[in-house]
């Protein structure tokens, strides 16, 4: 399952290069036209939703829109024209987490990362990634 995550805006972790020191960054609200202020004016502010794909959604999720994608390096200052990048939601991802003010990233916990590990060791994961890559709109 290929799940995509979307925020209207608050703080990330990440870095302004490959292999830079990794710091809090705010992230500038949504720009128009894009799944992030789509999803914020549908549902409101402080918002936190989890949709799961089917083929049934709406407009919305089958329509081409910009996604902002932050990685490991973002540049907030130039995040309305290098962010963004061509999504039709429901094509590209099986599910979509929506968090419409993000500031989870913060405070990354050990107990989860290590949850997360055992999970994938006991075969939470089943190395489906490897044998059947998921499918990208």
């Amino acid at each position: 399952m290929l799940v995509g995550f979307g925020t209207h805006s608050g703080r990330v972790l990440a870095a302004s290069r490959w292999g830079g020191a990794v710091h809090a960054m705010s992230v500038p609200a949504a720009r128009k036209v894009s799944v992030e202020r789509v999803l914020h004016n549908a549902l409101g502010e402080g918002r936190t939703a989890l949709f799961v794909f089917d083929g049934a959604e709406g407009d919305w999720a089958a329509t081409l829109l910009g996604h902002r994608a932050i990685g490991v390096v973002y540049h907030p200052q130039m995040d309305r024209w290098r962010s963004y990048v061509p999504t039709v939601l429901n094509r590209r991802y099986d599910s979509f987490l929506w968090i419409d003010e993000n500031n989870g990233a913060l405070a990354p916990g050990r107990t989860v990362t290590a949850r997360c590990r055992a999970w994938a060791r006991d075969g939470g994961l089943a190395q489906r990634h490897l044998a059947d890559p998921p499918r990208r709109g």
